[in-house]
């Protein structure tokens, strides 16, 4: 066999290797026993090039973050422009927020290639941040001031936009560090007149969502599923009956605030404020609000009304509400993740605009407090516009990073090499073999070959073997010190890369934490932004002749009504808005009257077959069964309750509750049977008429659209829908004449499908 270039080379250096006094050469012995075991231990867990999993957690990472900060931003001016609402005046800002389109402003792309400021412009804003930071006093002396001239509508942006914005929208544990000195200052100021409007925002965002979440998951739920309070009128004698369930569940919800947002309730009672104002603040400015805006983005908008009129019963008498004083001293059992250090970033991230910044340095100089360094830039180096398009500022830390500032900062799994007798760093390493080693690592590289597996025969191909055996004859006695020495350099290389892997597997973890963060602040996000969007949309396809029954008309005003937010859940109930405006456009009214005849059959079917099904024997009460049952069948009886509320929510609700009832029984999918029967049971007591027929239309003029992959969470919700239309045919099979009566009119349906 033709003899590898490789070992052409070899032979070279072979010869160059013999020149060597061999006394001199022999001398030089490692001083410590190679560890081909920490190797191969090493190479099976280690990849190969670990720099590129850090580089793509890294990104995601970036990504990650800068979508929590835009999602806070927008959630904190939704309430400024809620706030504001109707108020007169004449700065720029008070137009674009009682403009109609406030909501796409909001979502202007940013501008990260700063074409409409300047990189010095950007390094005086970040000059701007550091003093903000640094001198609370200063601030509040400036809302103090913009409180008492309140003409020119600076008070409420500073409180709802400029200072969040410079404290990054409490979007990270970082940003929370940064703007608590600030609150804590607020407190300690006592001033009444200012005191709620300025502490509402760094409450009313994504950090107490998990608060608001558990609160309506354990009162608002249960208040949403009575049907009593299905009306109109205000039910005041029922109302009283759920002050108290209310307060009890403010009280088990409590934990869930963040420990920063517990401590200022605290310390307002502690600096001397009133209990009384202090719990007005927390249940009627915040905890009832929010309660109300969740409420507002849930199938159940018909109580509303209601939950408000409770809200005021409550605030009229506060003595009630004093035990809720007991919980302050509860430990907080959420914390909002950080998204800077954990990463090894440098710097945090801030999300601002020119509007921000000039609406602070405006109000600054007012009061002749704007720092010396800044009045350059304002007299010289200004905007040449101010707006809202938001831009991206990068502040660095001045303070030097401690030793173990964070977890990834020191090896736990795989430990350096400096701590076993295998670091070879100090000792003197031949010319020869240094040369000869990168040779054999470029020529293996290619091959995807480890120079070690390539020493010891473990090669795939026999050509390699061969050239393996034959470089062992070519050195002869210096072949095992080759071998020690090609050990030692891919130990070495290996442990490096250890170290690399260690911080992507710190990072990816953190990274893990800081998505479940990002869903919870998506989801108040959508729950600020949906009742808006809504509304927009009924006053755009009310416009005579705008929505018209066929899909281009149908696709262009959806992308015009969403214009940049795709969410699924905003495009589904849009769609599903879309479908009960056209339907009696496209479907003759003698075959909608049919769909009244068809809910009328399938009751009196279900109250034929409904006793006749089994739940599994996971359910039934016997003597050693008596806790799980009892479990189960609360969870299955929930379910059955959520699913009945079909017959009082709006028509584009629909969707969203059946899977949200499918998700519920999904928990109970263990215990069910081939049969499908816990689902078959859920449906055949859950006595709505209405379900038949909301199931037919949605199954036939959303589920089988081509549209309905971009509304849904593709992969499971299709097929809970699946399951959910599956247990529907069973329960129908089990009346042949009702079946082929059934199937039949779904035929008529399918033929006026868009």
């Amino acid at each position: 066999m033709i003899l590898d270039l490789l070992f052409l080379r070899f032979l070279c250096l072979i010869q160059l290797l013999m020149i060597v006094d061999k006394q001199k050469f022999l001398s030089t012995s490692f001083p410590y026993k190679m560890s081909l075991d920490k190797f191969l231990e090493l190479k099976a867990v280690v990849p190969n090039v670990p720099e590129l999993l850090l580089d793509t957690c890294s990104r995601s990472s970036a990504f990650t973050r800068e979508e929590i900060i835009k999602m806070q931003r927008i959630s904190l001016l939704v309430l400024l422009q809620r706030v504001t609402s109707g108020q007169t005046s004449t700065h720029l800002y008070s137009s674009i927020l009682n403009n109609s389109n406030f909501l796409k402003t909001f979502h202007t792309e940013i501008d990260i290639n700063l074409l409409s400021v300047t990189p010095q412009q950007v390094q005086y804003i970040s000059l701007l941040a550091d003093f903000i930071i640094k001198n609370p006093n200063v601030i509040i002396k400036t809302l103090q001031h913009q409180y008492s001239h309140q003409t020119n509508g600076f008070f409420n942006h500073l409180c709802y936009s400029s200072i969040p914005a410079f404290f990054g929208h409490f979007s990270s544990n970082e940003h929370l560090n940064s703007a608590f000195p600030f609150y804590c200052t607020l407190i300690g100021t006592l001033d009444e007149r200012i005191l709620d409007h300025i502490l509402l925002p760094f409450y009313c965002n994504g950090c107490t969502y998990r608060f608001i979440e558990y609160l309506y998951a354990s009162f608002g739920l249960q208040f949403c599923h009575d049907l009593r309070l299905d009306s109109k009128k205000i039910q005041y004698d029922i109302l009283k009956q759920y002050e108290q369930p209310l307060i009890n569940s403010i009280i088990q919800s409590y934990p869930l605030l963040p420990q920063t947002h517990q401590f200022l309730l605290k310390f307002m009672i502690r600096r001397g404020r009133k209990e009384n104002n202090v719990l007005n603040f927390f249940i009627h400015k915040f905890t009832l609000p929010q309660l109300l805006r969740y409420v507002k983005s849930t199938p159940f908008t018909s109580h509303f009304q209601q939950l408000k009129a409770l809200a005021i019963c409550m605030q009229r008498k506060m003595t009630n509400c004093l035990s809720i004083l007991d919980v302050f001293i509860s430990p907080s059992f959420f914390e909002v993740p950080p998204a800077f250090s954990v990463f090894d970033t440098p710097f945090t991230q801030l999300l601002l605009t020119t509007l921000d910044v000039h609406i602070m340095m405006t109000s600054l100089s007012q009061i002749n407090e704007l720092p010396t360094h800044l009045n350059t830039f304002k007299d010289l180096l200004y905007f040449k516009k101010i707006d809202m398009i938001p831009i991206w500022v990068k502040i660095y830390s001045r303070k030097p990073k401690p030793m173990d500032a964070s977890f990834n900062w020191k090896s736990l799994i795989f430990l350096p090499l400096s701590n076993h007798s295998e670091k070879s760093s100090k000792v003197e390493k031949p010319a020869a073999f240094e040369r000869m080693y990168r040779q054999l690592k470029q020529q293996n590289d290619s091959k995807n070959i480890n120079p070690v597996d390539f020493l010891y025969g473990k090669c795939s191909l026999m050509e390699d073997k061969l050239a393996s055996q034959r470089l062992k004859k070519q050195l002869n006695q210096k072949y095992q010190k080759f071998v020690n020495f090609v050990l030692v350099e891919e130990l070495n290389d290996l442990n490096d890369k250890s170290q690399v892997f260690e911080h992507y597997l710190c990072h990816s973890l953190a990274l893990v934490t800081l998505k479940e963060w990002k869903s919870i602040v998506e989801a108040n996000y959508l729950t600020m932004i949906l009742p808006i969007i809504q509304s927009q949309f009924e006053k755009i396809i009310t416009i005579k002749g705008k929505l018209q029954p066929n899909a281009e008309s149908i696709s262009f005003i959806l992308k015009e009504s969403m214009d940049t937010i795709e969410y699924p859940l905003v495009k589904q109930l849009l769609f599903m808005t879309i479908i009960q405006k056209i339907l009696p456009m496209i479907v003759p009214n003698k075959l909608l009257a049919k769909l009244k005849l068809v809910e009328n059959e399938w009751i009196r079917h279900l109250m034929r077959f409904r006793e006749k099904i089994i739940l599994p024997d996971a359910f039934r009460n016997s003597k050693n069964n008596q806790r799980t049952a009892l479990l189960l069948n609360r969870k299955l009886w929930a379910a059955i309750e959520h699913l009945g509320c079909i017959k009082y929510v709006q028509f584009e609700w629909t969707l969203k509750l059946i899977l949200d009832t499918m998700n519920q029984l999904d928990e109970l999918s263990k215990m069910d049977d081939a049969e499908g029967s816990v689902v078959q049971f859920a449906l055949a007591f859950c006595d709505s008429p209405l379900l038949i027929s909301r199931f037919i239309i949605i199954n036939i003029f959303v589920v089988k659209q081509k549209t309905i992959r971009a509304m849904t969470n593709e992969n499971k919700d299709l097929l809970l829908w699946s399951r959910f239309e599956s247990s529907i045919l069973r329960i129908l099979s089990k009346n042949e004449k009702l079946m082929t009566s059934f199937l039949g009119f779904q035929d008529e349906l399918n033929f006026y499908q868009i």
